[in-house]
Parts: C-alpha cells; structure tokens; sequence
C-alpha cells in the first residue's frame, strides 16, 4: 500500500499551485530579484496596462520594465 499513498500525497514542488506561485512572484519584485521572477514568467507573456493601453510582449521585456520602477 505505501506505493498508493506516494500516489495521493501532495506534491512537495513549490509551484504546486496558484497560490504559491503568486507569492513567489511578489516576493522576487519585492525583492527586486529579477532572475527569479523571470524563472516564473513564460518567455511569451503579455502584460497589459489598462490605464495607458500599453502591451509588453515578451518575458526580457517585462522584466526590463519592472526593473527600471524605482524602489
């Protein structure tokens, strides 16, 4: 039986899940650490601005804009 218990215990992978994910995220920008945060972007992310209607395509992209928000 221990092999069906490996099957239906949690997964010990920190990005399991959402909330995880979400939190690793606001700790790498909080952290201004811009390697992590680009690990957790897909190469090919979209980021919108509603307010100005901007479009950042691109994971470099992306990371290059928040890195230039000051502290």
């Amino acid at each position: 039986m221990a092999s069906c218990e490996r099957l239906v215990t949690r997964s010990r992978d920190p990005m399991s899940n959402a909330k995880d994910l979400v939190a690793a995220f606001a700790a790498a920008l909080e952290r201004r650490e811009w390697a992590a945060l680009a690990e957790l972007l897909d190469p090919d992310v979209v980021y919108e601005i509603p307010q100005t209607r901007e479009r950042i395509h691109g994971r470099d992209r992306y990371v290059g804009v928040q890195c230039r928000i000051p502290g």
